[in-house]
This record gives C-alpha cells, structure tokens and sequence, in this order.
C-alpha cells in the first residue's frame, strides 16, 4: 500500500470529504479524540483491492496499528500541517517515547530531582 501511495491518497480523499468537521477542530482536539476505525480501514484495503493489489485480511490484521497511526497522520499533516504529521507519528513510535523518558531521567538526575 505505501508503495503505490495508497494511505496518502485514502488520507486525502478522506479530508476532502470531512474537510469542513477538520477544519472545526483545534490540532489538539483532533489528536486526543480521532481514531481510524475499522471501517475505514476496510474502505483502505478496497482500495488497494482496485489498484490490483491482493487482499490479505491476515496481514491487514497484523499492519492495523501500523495504518491506524499512519492514516491518523497523513490526515493530520493535511490539515494541520507537518508538525502535526509528526506529532502524531512520534505519540506511537515507542522508541522516540523511551528515548524522550531517558532524556528526561537524565535532565532529573542532573538537577537533584
């Protein structure tokens, strides 16, 4: 899917259909209350399914978290632009977040905290 840009194209079209809801909420709401459903993930394996690419609903189980995040993402930079689209991306990645806990660790330790 990413190589024929599928996610990004569902991501857009999919802002073109809700762009006025989008553009109703903050970064912030948007962030903290939007979830890419499993319907919308079915409408993204159709749409891989027209382009030619087999459907595989065992490896759409497996890359769930995975397209959930990266959807939520390319909505996101759509609207709201590239620190959006990276915030998003870094709120999932677990070792950006361990590496984010070390600093922190290591900034209390300095300072007796």
């Amino acid at each position: 899917m990413q190589s024929r840009n599928l996610v990004r194209e569902y991501a857009l079209k999919f802002y073109q259909d809700h762009q006025a809801e989008l553009e109703g909420l903050r970064f912030e709401q948007f962030n903290a209350s939007f979830r890419i459903t499993d319907t919308q993930l079915q409408a993204l394996s159709a749409l891989a399914a027209r382009t030619g690419l087999v459907a595989d609903a065992a490896g759409l189980r497996r890359a769930a978290p995975l397209l959930r995040t990266q959807l939520k993402a390319h909505i996101a930079r759509i609207a709201y632009g590239k620190n959006a689209y990276y915030t998003v991306l870094a709120a999932q990645d677990i070792e950006f977040q361990q590496a984010l806990r070390a600093i922190d660790t290591s900034t209390a330790q300095l300072t007796g905290n």
